[in-house]
């Protein structure tokens, strides 16, 4: 796995807390990014593997909070 795509030891409470206090803001945006791209990957492997198995675009985008059009412009090459 690349590097940059490791995830954070937490999403937790903890995690919050330590973005939010850090001394340097620039490294924790940083770390954020960082935490977003690592997300980003496993959304777009889970809306592969539900595509896979026949899970509409509507149940994936009810389950992200967005719409179908949203999430299947997004993610349109899922599960191919």
């Amino acid at each position: 796995m690349d590097p940059e795509l490791r995830p954070p030891l937490g999403l937790d409470e903890a995690y919050s807390e330590m973005l939010l206090e850090a001394d340097d803001p620039v490294l924790a945006l940083r770390a954020l990014m960082r935490t977003r791209a690592y997300l980003e990957v496993h959304e777009g492997n889970l809306v592969a593997r539900a595509r896979r198995r026949g899970t509409s675009w509507d149940d994936i985008a009810a389950a992200l909070g967005t719409t179908r059009q949203r999430v299947a412009a997004r993610h349109r090459t899922a599960g191919r």
